[in-house]
């Protein structure tokens, strides 16, 4: 799937470091990724999928999330975490079914 701008093709991800192709994407990109055939664009399978979900309002679940201090937040990787969720899930929960996303907000601040 390549959104066309400026005489260049780019990806849905690359297009979004790009001004030029940055201003094509949009509703109608979500449109094309749930009209495209699965045999004329088998890569959009797992998209197609995600969409169809959120539109039959199938919500992915919050658990629950963590602030962290600084020295935590340095101690502890994604990975980490995820394994950390499984082992404490006692079989119940998989490493596919955790999404750990480490951020920081500075208010402002430098880092």
């Amino acid at each position: 799937f390549r959104i066309e701008a400026g005489g260049r093709g780019y990806s849905i991800a690359s297009a979004a470091h790009d001004p030029t192709a940055y201003a094509h994407l949009g509703d109608d990109v979500v449109l094309s990724i749930e009209r495209s055939s699965s045999s004329a664009e088998p890569g959009l399978a797992p998209a197609r999928a995600i969409l169809q979900r959120l539109r039959r309002r199938q919500l992915y679940k919050l658990v629950g999330d963590q602030i962290l201090d600084s020295k935590a937040n340095a101690e502890w990787s994604e990975a980490a975490i995820i394994k950390k969720v499984v082992e404490l899930g006692e079989g119940e929960v998989q490493a596919e079914d955790v999404v750990a996303i480490k951020s920081t907000v500075t208010f402002g601040a430098p880092r």
